[in-house]
């Protein structure tokens, strides 16, 4: 699914829960005032080239940094729940040692197949990447394929916008478990390539060609 428009991905700013390391899913939490100050930087860092439209998911820590970037950018925030994060089912506001102890081999079954486990009554990588595929058929289309026009920025979360990433670069499924997002790092996906820069100046150093994972190694995907 390869197009040539930019796209800009934009996790949401750091919650609650995330600085507590509790799996959020479909529940919610707050944003921090650092989640706060990561929102405005993105949305001051996209100034220079701003978005034309703004997707974002409809969990509020989602809609919260795509209404921040949106005020920036003076463009409306079109949101869609299949952009929502995958569903940690029973596990929601659970810590890892939380987990570990209702279902002690869990982790070990993901980390052989992330992308076919499913979480307790929740989903698999799977199961949200389905989701997806009626997404980029329904909203985004035909938008990604125009180089002439002005960006697309989608606000989601961590799993759901790495997901999205291997649709958009074609990306085997066991390169996709592989990657992250950190809250600080926006991704610009365009002609097939990827960019990541971090957030926290009023402007963005592009660093073409990879992707960061979770533990910030470096990852290079395309080039």
């Amino acid at each position: 699914m390869k197009g040539r428009r930019t796209l800009y991905l934009i996790r949401h700013g750091q919650t609650e829960w995330n600085l507590k390391r509790r799996l959020q899913g479909g529940k919610d939490s707050p944003l921090t005032a650092l989640g706060r100050s990561q929102a405005e930087a993105a949305a001051a860092s996209l100034k220079e080239r701003p978005p034309s439209r703004i997707l974002s998911s409809t969990l509020g820590r989602a809609r919260t940094t795509a209404d921040i970037i949106a005020k920036a950018s003076g463009v409306d925030v079109e949101a869609d729940e299949r952009l929502g994060e995958v569903r940690f089912g029973d596990a929601e506001g659970l810590t890892v040692e939380e987990i570990d102890r209702h279902w002690p081999d869990l982790r070990e079954r993901r980390e052989r197949d992330k992308w076919h486990v499913r979480w307790p009554n929740g989903e698999s990588y799977e199961d949200a990447d389905a989701r997806l595929s009626s997404y980029c058929r329904d909203v985004l289309g035909s938008d990604l394929t125009t180089e002439d026009r002005a960006p697309l920025a989608i606000v989601g979360h961590e799993t759901i916008n790495m997901i999205l990433t291997g649709r958009l670069l074609d990306l085997d499924p066991s390169t996709v478990t592989r990657l992250g997002q950190p809250n600080h790092v926006i991704y610009r996906i365009e002609g097939g390539l990827v960019d990541h820069a971090h957030l926290g100046d009023d402007r963005l150093e592009w660093i073409p060609g990879m992707l960061q994972k979770r533990s910030d190694e470096i990852l290079h995907i395309a080039a």
